[in-house]
């Protein structure tokens, strides 16, 4: 079974190219959704108004969110795992994952490490490839907005900050990829469904 995680800056197309792989590989694949998003949506409460990272009020509530987010995301992994097996899948995709905490947590990695016990290597263990999808923010910024996500609340800058901390993150996993924000969405799905494809054959 090969677990794949798709990750990236925001406004990157990940939704997008997401909802696409559901449709074509449901047959095979069982997909864990984005943990923030979720709790987000499900009412988690959203970030101070006007506040920007480096500013003790978001961090305290970056802190928090994050904390909850990281919980959630293994628990939607154990679930998905389970699912798979009693399914005999052969592909559990994971729209963001564990180490994404680490790019949005306030103080960084010594901060995420300090607050769950666990370093990147480790994490990066439970993955079998990781696409990284680079922000619209660094490659074709006057086409970054909200569009694809009601709750991305990231300015530009914000953004291109956000896409370096979580390149940072995944980076050293040693079957990284990257896919490059001046494609177009349609050729960003199909490099992202190409790399799913190879590393799924791998396994036979």
């Amino acid at each position: 079974m090969k677990k794949i995680v798709i990750t990236g800056g925001p406004c990157a197309g990940k939704t997008t190219v997401v909802e696409f792989l559901r449709e074509e590989l449901q047959t095979e694949a069982i997909f864990v959704p984005e943990a923030a998003t979720m709790l987000l949506s499900g009412g988690f409460p959203p970030p101070p108004e006007g506040q920007f990272l480096g500013e003790e009020q978001f961090n305290v509530w970056m802190q928090q969110f994050q904390a909850a987010v990281y919980h959630t995301q293994i628990a939607l992994e154990d679930l998905a795992m389970s699912e798979a097996e009693r399914g005999n899948k052969s592909l559990i995709l994971h729209d963001r994952a564990r180490a994404d905490v680490i790019a949005y947590h306030p103080h960084g990695l010594a901060g995420f490490i300090f607050q769950f016990h666990i370093n990147a290597p480790s994490i990066h263990a439970h993955y079998d490839m990781v696409i990284f999808l680079e922000s619209l923010a660094v490659g074709q910024p006057e086409m970054f907005g909200r569009f694809g996500n009601e709750h991305r609340y990231e300015s530009l800058e914000h953004a291109i900050e956000a896409n370096a901390r979580t390149r940072r993150a995944w980076y050293t996993h040693p079957n990284f990829r990257t896919i490059d924000s001046r494609l177009s969405l349609q050729e960003k799905t199909i490099q992202v469904r190409e790399l799913i494809i190879q590393t799924m054959k791998e396994g036979e």
